[in-house]
């Protein structure tokens, strides 16, 4: 018989007697990134911010203590703003000097210029809920490359004004250990576990007899503590190819009851991605991606050719494989020419999609396309105790009939007829 994994009813059990995890519920990714800014600004956890010291090219530097943290700026989850613990700055009140960065402090150019000659900064990217994405850092680091200002009001010297950019930034990733684990690229983004940052949290002994603190972190604490009960799950549940692919849907219904389900799905499907092995021997240039949309979790693998405009692919959502055509996402409008228009102002893709479910041996669910605007897709339905090999194997196959049948093709034999 069929039931809920053990750890998942527990985790709900646990979860549904926690005040600070319903506060999460408002935000979630973000509210972790909002609750490490709140400890590291006012010292709460001893050795938090050693997590993320700011480095030169030569190692960690020492002596920094955190003097702000800046939420979304530019994008970026948190910047954190380092000063050293030294006596140049003795003499200001530190919260003066953090009100500079919200831009709502007094212009003292003496301060600016010691400011900006001292300064290091961090900036952390928060993925609690899914695997990073390589193109979305290098975005990141091009968005750092051309310089980020800190102050909004004018300074005698531009010279002087307070900037973060490439020299001057540490970056981090701060994730589950699961989503990190086999990230290899971007190796400039260092790495910050979550259960790093539990540990911290859980060595913490001393609360100088503030009770409302002291419980606040317990809850904290065990918030954290079950959630990462279920990324390990997850990595437990996919380690292996001869294992399910799909999660259980009596699991997912059982995390619905508190509103995690999104999480766990999406972490689950973004792990999956990186365990979904693509041969390809033809070298095609191939975009993979996750994510969860319409309450389901789902993986892309297209076929992008820079000379086309027709995006083809294999995409997986709701026990579903989906044969996909779609215009390239770098195509303008004002740009439309004759392969796109030929493709996407007919409206009979049978014969197109016929021909690569036969090739994969499959059969598509009916003959009616599926669409969604410029977006249109045959399925057929996938076994929900498949296998992550058998998933592969089945990806693998739709990937190499989509790329050596072209959609355009068709349409031409069928005006020759």
């Amino acid at each position: 018989m069929c039931e809920v994994s053990k750890t998942v009813k527990d985790v709900v059990d646990k979860l549904r007697n926690n005040p600070v995890f319903y506060m999460s519920l408002g935000s979630k990714e973000l509210f972790h990134s909002n609750m490490l800014a709140f400890m590291l600004e006012n010292e709460w956890i001893n050795g938090l911010e050693e997590l993320f010291a700011p480095h030169n090219e030569n190692g960690k530097l020492n002596g920094y203590k955190v003097l702000t943290v800046l939420r979304e700026k530019n994008h970026l989850d948190l910047i954190i703003v380092f000063l050293p613990d030294n006596d140049d700055f003795k003499s200001y009140d530190r919260r003066e000097i953090a009100d500079i960065f919200q831009n709502s402090a007094r212009n003292d150019e003496s301060l600016l210029i010691k400011l900006k000659n001292n300064c290091q900064f961090v900036v952390v990217e928060n993925k609690f809920k899914s695997i990073p994405r390589e193109e979305q850092l290098k975005e990141y680091d091009d968005t750092i490359k051309k310089t980020i200002w800190l102050r909004g009001f004018k300074v005698a010297k531009k010279n002087d004004a307070i900037v973060l950019n490439i020299t001057n930034t540490t970056r981090y990733l701060m994730a589950p250990k699961v989503a990190l684990d086999n990230f290899k690229e971007c190796q400039e983004w260092k790495h910050v576990y979550y259960e790093h940052i539990l540990e911290k949290l859980q060595a913490q002994k001393e609360w100088e007899d503030d009770r409302f603190t002291e419980k606040f972190i317990e809850y904290y604490v065990d918030f954290l503590k079950n959630m990462l009960k279920l990324t390990e799950d997850i990595e437990k549940k996919l380690d292996s190819p001869s294992n399910l692919a799909f999660p259980k849907q009596l699991d997912i219904a059982e995390l619905s009851k508190i509103r995690i389900h999104d999480f766990y799905e999406k972490l689950w499907f973004s792990v999956l991605l990186d365990k979904i092995k693509i041969t390809n021997e033809d070298k095609m240039e191939l975009r993979k991606g996750s994510g969860y949309t319409r309450s389901l979790g789902l993986l892309d693998f297209k076929i992008t050719d820079a000379k086309k405009h027709v995006g083809r692919g294999v995409q997986i959502q709701n026990l579903q494989l989906r044969v996909i055509l779609e215009p390239q996402i770098a195509i303008k409008k004002e740009d439309i020419r004759y392969e796109w228009q030929k493709i996407y102002e007919d409206n009979d893709f049978t014969n197109y999609f016929r021909d690569i479910f036969k090739k994969i041996d499959k059969k598509p669910k009916n003959e009616k396309l599926c669409k969604f605007g410029d977006f249109k897709y045959q399925y057929t339905p996938i076994d929900s105790k498949i296998t992550i090999k058998d998933l592969s194997e089945m990806i693998n196959s739709a990937l190499y009939a989509i790329y050596y049948q072209s959609p355009s093709e068709n349409l031409e034999a069928k005006e020759k007829k």
